[in-house]
């Protein structure tokens, strides 16, 4: 795999596709390969027809390396980037309990180490907060808003409602 692209994008493993798709469609972007998903190979114009092809299988191998084994097994027989994507999305976009599970247990899990400034670790906890709210939790705003974070910022877990 090219440094650059094992380095920007992670293997997608089936339950990280919120993190996944993001960073391999903004590298795909930053390629100029991510325009083979929105359009059909060219009719007219055997320099367009190539151009394309080439794109196409520089997206798709790319996209594949970023896959685990397991996953590149199942894209095998599609030929486009819009039919892999969009099989990927539907098999793999939907939030499913088990990824709302482990989204929330690396939620509380998130601490702020002493010493270190809060915005990463804030951003962090509230893009697992965003995360959640697509899968249809929904958290009281002080929650999101504040009150838990306050904690985190000294490097405290919140405390859970019932327990003393």
């Amino acid at each position: 795999m090219s440094s650059a692209l094992d380095k920007m994008v992670p293997v997608f493993t089936g339950s990280n596709w919120q993190q996944w798709h993001t960073s391999m469609q903004a590298y795909l972007w930053a390629q100029g390969q991510w325009f083979v998903y929105s359009t059909t190979q060219p009719v007219n114009g055997h320099d367009d027809r190539n151009n394309w092809d080439d794109n196409t299988e520089r997206a798709l191998g790319n996209i594949t390396l970023c896959l685990a084994p397991s996953i590149q097994v199942t894209i095998a027989n599609l030929t486009t980037v819009k039919e892999v994507w969009d099989y990927l999305k539907k098999s793999f976009g939907a939030p499913s309990i088990g990824s709302a599970y482990a989204e929330l247990s690396t939620l509380l899990s998130t601490t702020i180490p002493a010493g270190s400034h809060p915005d990463p670790a804030i951003t962090k906890m509230l893009s697992h907060f965003t995360y959640l709210k697509d899968t249809g939790f929904d958290f009281p705003a002080p929650v999101v808003g504040g009150e838990s974070l306050e904690g985190a910022k000294m490097g405290v877990r919140p405390r859970r409602p019932g327990l003393a």
